[in-house]
């Protein structure tokens, strides 16, 4: 037995296993010679499956980039208050109609008849001017008629002493 131990390890030409390759265990139709092996860049399927990696990923990409925002709602219970906003701002408030508002005398306020901001209508009295000044007005223009009546009077009264002269004077002369 020792015999054939010897001559098993003796083997003079080793046995070598050579490992397949890539053309071996993947023989495609259009692979080329047996003897040459395949490149895996060359292969078409490898490029379609690049191909079809890279536009998914790119959608992917896309779709966190640019997609929708989601809206996140707040939801409170409905309760019975008061309701209460306050909006701070910078700016020019203007109203959207003009009015001017005018009183044919002039003279200090009596009384305020409304407030600043309430809402007026046509024809209703916003105001009294004190008559004190009106009133003096009115009696200074009264003294100044009667002096004016009593100056006609006058004149009226010179005129026809004029005209009786002249009518004196034409008789007189003739």
């Amino acid at each position: 037995m020792k015999q054939t131990n010897k001559m098993e390890t003796s083997d003079p030409e080793p046995t070598i296993k050579s490992e397949p390759t890539l053309a071996a265990e993947n023989p495609s139709p259009q692979s080329e010679p047996p003897g040459k092996p395949v490149s895996l860049f060359r292969r078409r399927g490898f490029w379609t499956i690049t191909l079809i990696l890279i536009l998914i990923a790119s959608f992917f990409i896309y779709k966190l980039t640019f997609g929708k925002q989601k809206i996140h709602y707040s939801t409170v219970s409905v309760l019975r208050g008061d309701v209460e906003n306050t909006v701070i701002a910078a700016g020019i408030v203007q109203p959207i109609q003009y009015v001017d508002v005018g009183a044919q005398t002039s003279g200090k306020l009596k009384s305020l008849k409304v407030k600043r901001g309430d809402q007026v209508k046509k024809g209703q009295l916003l105001a009294e001017i004190d008559p004190i000044l009106a009133q003096s007005a009115l009696t200074s223009a009264n003294a100044s008629l009667e002096n004016m009546t009593s100056q006609r009077s006058l004149k009226e009264a010179q005129l026809a002493l004029t005209k009786l002269q002249r009518d004196r004077n034409d008789k007189l002369y003739e």
